[in-house]
Formats: C-alpha cells, sequence, structure tokens
C-alpha cells in the first residue's frame, strides 16, 4: 500500500490484535475521515485525516509517523496509557473543531503542539496524571467555545497559555488538586462563565486580573486555599450571577470591589471563615431590595442580609476613579432627594445613566441637591459636568 496516497472517505483500522504500525500508509496525503481504535498492540501509528481519532490503544507509545499533518477537523488522543508524549504532531497549526486529550496515564507535556494557533471548537484536557503543565500550548491565541481543564492530578500551573486572548465560552479549572498558579491566563478579558472549583492548593485567583466581563455565571467552589478574591479586581459587569460556597479559608471577598452590576442573583454559603463580605459591589447589590442573595453557613459578619448590610452602612462609597475624593454624594443608598458635597461655586449640570450607558434623567444642580423621582431602584452612574470637567460617582437608588 505504499502508493496509496488518497482516500475520499473514511478509514477504519480496528481490532487487529496482532498489528504493530501503519507504515505502509506513510505516503497517504489526503483522507476523508479517519477512526483508529480498539488495537491494543499498535506501536506506531501513522496516517492523516479530517478527524483524527487516536484513543483505546493500550500499547501505543509512539505517532511519530503523523508528522505529515496539518489540519484536522477534530482531534482525539484518548484512553492511550502507554503514550507519553505527541511527537508526530508537531506540525498541526489548526483545528476547525475540538480537541480531546483525556485519560493518557503517560503523557508527561504537550510539547510538540507548539505550531497550535487556533482551534475552532472547546479544548478539553482531563484526567492526564502525569501533566504538570500546559507547555507545549505556548501559541495558542482563540479557543472558539469553552475550555475545561479538570482531574489533572499533577498538574502545578497553567504555563503554556500565556498567548491565548480568547476563550469564547466558559473556562472551567475543576479538581486540580495540585495547580497553584494560574497566572498564565493573565490575557483573558471577556468569558461567557468561570468555573473555579475544587482546587485545594490554589491560593490567589491571580490571572485572572485580565477579565472585565463575565456573561453567564461566576462561581468559586472548595478551593480551601483561597482566602480572599484578589485576581477578580478588573471585574466590572456580570450579567449572571455569583456564587461563593464552601471555601473554607475564605475570609473577604476582596478582590470584587469594581463589579458594577450583578443582574441576577448571589449566593454566599459554607464559608466558614467569611466576614468581610462588605466591598462595594454587594453593597450595592443588596441595597435595592428586590435583589435574591443566599446567605449561610458564614462567619458573624457575612451570614445574613442585615449582618452585611449594616457593615456596608458604616463604609463610605467611594467615588469613580478620576473623581476628587473631596466630591461625595450621599444619602448613597438613598430615593428620591441626594445631597452633593464638595462641589466649588460654579454652576453644574448632571447626567444619571443606568449601567447600559442610556441616560435616564438630567437636570441642573441646585444649591447641592438633586431630586431624581419614579426612576426604579438599581445602580445608577451620576454624570456631575461643567464646560471643563465630567465628574463621575456611582449612586444606588432604592
Amino acid at each position: 500500500m505504499e502508493n496509496l496516497s488518497f482516500i475520499g472517505d473514511a478509514l477504519q483500522i480496528l481490532n487487529n490484535s496482532s498489528l504493530s504500525n501503519l507504515n505502509g500508509l506513510n505516503n497517504l496525503s489526503s483522507l476523508g475521515d479517519i477512526l483508529v481504535i480498539n488495537n491494543n498492540n499498535i506501536d506506531n501509528v501513522t496516517t492523516l485525516g479530517t478527524t483524527l481519532q487516536i484513543q483505546y490503544n493500550n500499547s501505543l507509545t509512539d505517532i511519530s509517523a503523523l508528522s505529515n499533518i496539518s489540519s484536522v477537523f477534530t482531534l482525539y488522543i484518548q484512553y492511550n496509557p502507554e503514550l507519553p508524549n505527541l511527537y508526530g504532531l508537531h506540525n498541526l497549526d489548526s483545528i476547525s473543531s475540538s480537541v480531546y486529550i483525556t485519560n493518557n496515564n503517560s503523557l508527561s507535556n504537550l510539547h510538540h503542539l507548539e505550531n497550535l494557533m487556533q482551534i475552532g471548537g472547546h479544548l478539553d484536557i482531563r484526567y492526564n496524571p502525569l501533566l504538570t503543565t500546559l507547555q507545549g500550548l505556548n501559541n495558542l491565541a482563540s479557543i472558539g467555545d469553552y475550555l475545561h481543564i479538570s482531574h489533572n492530578t499533577s498538574l502545578l500551573t497553567l504555563n503554556g497559555l500565556e498567548n491565548l486572548h480568547a476563550i469564547n465560552n466558559f473556562l472551567v479549572i475543576w479538581n486540580n488538586p495540585a495547580l497553584h498558579d494560574i497566572s498564565a491566563l493573565s490575557n483573558i478579558s471577556h468569558l461567557k462563565g468561570l468555573t473555579v472549583e475544587d482546587n485545594p492548593s490554589l491560593t490567589t485567583l491571580v490571572g485572572l486580573e485580565g477579565v472585565t466581563t463575565v456573561e453567564l455565571v461566576l462561581r468559586i467552589i472548595r478551593n480551601n486555599a483561597l482566602t480572599d478574591l484578589q485576581g477578580l479586581n478588573s471585574l466590572t459587569t456580570l450579567a449572571g450571577w455569583l456564587e461563593i460556597t464552601q471555601n473554607i479559608n475564605l475570609q473577604s471577598l476582596s478582590g470584587i470591589d469594581s463589579l458594577y452590576t450583578i443582574e441576577q442573583h448571589i449566593t454566599l454559603t459554607g464559608n466558614p471563615n467569611l466576614s468581610y463580605c462588605s466591598v462595594r459591589s454587594i453593597c450595592d447589590y443588596i441595597a435595592v431590595p428586590s435583589n435574591n442573595i443566599y446567605i449561610g453557613g458564614n462567619l458573624e459578619g457575612c451570614n445574613s442580609r442585615l449582618e452585611i448590610n449594616e457593615l456596608c452602612s458604616t463604609v463610605s462609597t467611594q467615588p469613580e476613579p478620576g473623581t476628587p475624593p473631596a466630591v461625595f454624594v450621599y444619602p448613597n443608598p438613598g430615593s428620591e432627594k441626594f445631597l452633593i458635597s464638595g462641589l466649588d461655586g460654579r454652576q453644574y449640570r448632571y447626567e444619571l445613566r443606568d449601567v447600559m450607558g442610556r441616560v435616564k434623567h438630567r437636570g441642573i444642580i441646585v444649591e447641592n441637591e438633586i431630586t431624581l423621582q419614579r426612576l426604579p431602584a438599581g445602580i445608577y452612574g451620576l454624570h456631575i459636568l461643567n464646560q471643563n470637567e465630567i465628574l463621575g460617582l456611582r449612586l444606588v437608588i432604592r
């Protein structure tokens, strides 16, 4: 079969218990599809294809004969207990759909994927007990769907993802018991969802400081070494819900102070050392009575809505960045009539905008007072204007 160069449809190589290699297919350059499974004694696999499935090969140790492959539709590398590395995929630069690298008990690194720059679908890395980093994915810039990293018992860091700029769905980091550093994610700015769960060695969320928006859900669950949420300092918008549960050493929600809007509900439960929840984002949220929050199993000070609200009332609402620190609006939270302190004697106008930036009210500040009637409860931006300046304040209307 040495002269075979083209197969228009699928090549299936199944249940050949004594087959040791596919070296007769070295010249194959075009293939509609490929399926390689259940060849328990294959030592060398050589093939090209649109969908490449290398799975359930109990003796597979070498895929070096795949070195001519530059692109595939979907890549499966799973359940190959003796495969030590991915040498043979070093010319692969794009994958149109998804990548599954799962259940490879001897795979110690992802080297030889250095040319891979784009994955059109999702990337799934699970149950690879010898992986310590993600080095080898250093040139990967975008993932078209979710990134799921879980149950890699020796994974220490996410190093290798430093050039990743886009994850167009959820990021899930789940049950990696040795993981202590996620700083390689610092170029990610927008996610549909973020779950950090069951990573007992993770002491900080530093690495997520580029994330400004999470569309659906933010979940921080059972990360026993976390003491605060530093690393989420740039997060301003959560269009869904927030869940922070069962983090046994979490003491403070410091880190989500800049979160401007939480559109659905908050769950703060089962954090037995959590006593400081009166960060600005939480204070603003609970100031609106109709906003749902589920609280319990935390330390005093953060174990009920009333406790948090009492502490919030002792915390001054700070101006937005760029606003002179002497300018304040009060009461805040409040309703209808508001006083503004710290203005000089010049005439100022104001605009009130909702979280979408829409102007809901405008007028002139008279004797340092404004009146806002018939506005829905919520969080607003109060912009104070004259000819040369624009000052920004956050205002919560009950």
